[in-house]
C-alpha cells in the first residue's frame, strides 16, 4: 500500500500525497468510451485567420509500483479496460476495502485520457468499477473540497518520480514561478498544440498556500510563446467524484 504525505512544496520530479474530498462508486462501466481529439483557430494581429494543429497526445511512462499494477490488471483482465495504460493512481478511497482512481492511456489508435475505477474487497480480489473519458473539451471541475470528511478520496504519491518532456518541465518551471496561491506538482503532460507558440495541459497537484492548505487535482494550461515566455492561462480543479460517478454510472 501507497504512504500518503502532507507536502506543500512544488516538486517537478514527483506528486504530493493529498487529500480530495469526493464521494461517490457504484456499478460497472459497460464500455470504454473512444478519444476525442481538439482542433483551434485564432485570428492574427492583421486580421488573417491561422488555423492551429490538432492537440497532441505523447505516450506516458507508468508510476505504479508493483502492487498498483497488479490491482489494476487483475481488474481489467477479459474486459473493455484491457488495452488501457494505467499512469499512476490519481487516489484511493477507503470504504468495505478500497476503491483507487487510475489515470490511463489508450494503447489502442489515438492515445487519449481515462479514469478507470477498481474496486479491490477486503479479500485482496479486484474488480474493475467503471471508465470514464477524461475529456479536455469539457472537464469537470470544482471549487469545493471535502477534505477531511469520511470517505474521502486521498491522492497518494507514486514510488517513481515524475517526469515531464523537457520542453513541458521548463515551460511548467517557468509559468508556476510567479503564480500565487497555489503550489503545483506535475502528474502527466496530457497535451500540446501549436497555437502562437505552444500550449501544454498537465495534470497536477495542487495545495493552496493558506494557514489551513487545500489541495486538489488541476489541469493547468501553459501557454510558450514564439520568445520561449511561459505562462499559466488557466488553472481548473478537476472534481474527481463527477469522474468515478460517471464512470460507474455508464
Amino acid at each position: 500500500m501507497m504512504k500518503t504525505q502532507r507536502v506543500s512544496t512544488i516538486m517537478v520530479s514527483g506528486m504530493l500525497a493529498l487529500t480530495l474530498g469526493i464521494y461517490g462508486c457504484g456499478t460497472a462501466a459497460s464500455s470504454v468510451p473512444s478519444p476525442e481529439s481538439a482542433s483551434a483557430e485564432s485570428t492574427s494581429a492583421g486580421g488573417a485567420t491561422e488555423t492551429t494543429e490538432s492537440s497532441e497526445t505523447t505516450a506516458t511512462p507508468s508510476y505504479l509500483t508493483n502492487e498498483e499494477q497488479r490491482i489494476f490488471d487483475e481488474a481489467v483482465t477479459n474486459t473493455e479496460a484491457e488495452d488501457l495504460k494505467p499512469i499512476a493512481v490519481l487516489a484511493t478511497q477507503v470504504v468495505a476495502g478500497a476503491n483507487y482512481a487510475f489515470l490511463c492511456q489508450s494503447e489502442v489508435g489515438s492515445p487519449a485520457w481515462h479514469i478507470a475505477i477498481v474496486y479491490r474487497n477486503t479479500e485482496g480480489e479486484s474488480r474493475l468499477s467503471g471508465v470514464t473519458n477524461l475529456d479536455l473539451n469539457a472537464l469537470q471541475t470544482s471549487n469545493e473540497s471535502g477534505e477531511g470528511l469520511v470517505g474521502a478520496w486521498e491522492v497518494s504519491s507514486p514510488a517513481k518520480a515524475t517526469a515531464l518532456p523537457q520542453e513541458a518541465a521548463a515551460a511548467f518551471s517557468d509559468a508556476i514561478a510567479n503564480y500565487e496561491g497555489v503550489e503545483f506538482s506535475p502528474v502527466a503532460m496530457l497535451s500540446s498544440q501549436a497555437i502562437s507558440g505552444v500550449d501544454y495541459r498537465i495534470l497536477c497537484v495542487g495545495t493552496t498556500i493558506s494557514s489551513r492548505p487545500v489541495h486538489g487535482l488541476y489541469v493547468l494550461t501553459i501557454h510558450q510563446d514564439a520568445n520561449g515566455i511561459s505562462e499559466v492561462t488557466s488553472a481548473d480543479q478537476l472534481d474527481l467524484g463527477a469522474y468515478a460517478t460517471m464512470a460507474t454510472t455508464r
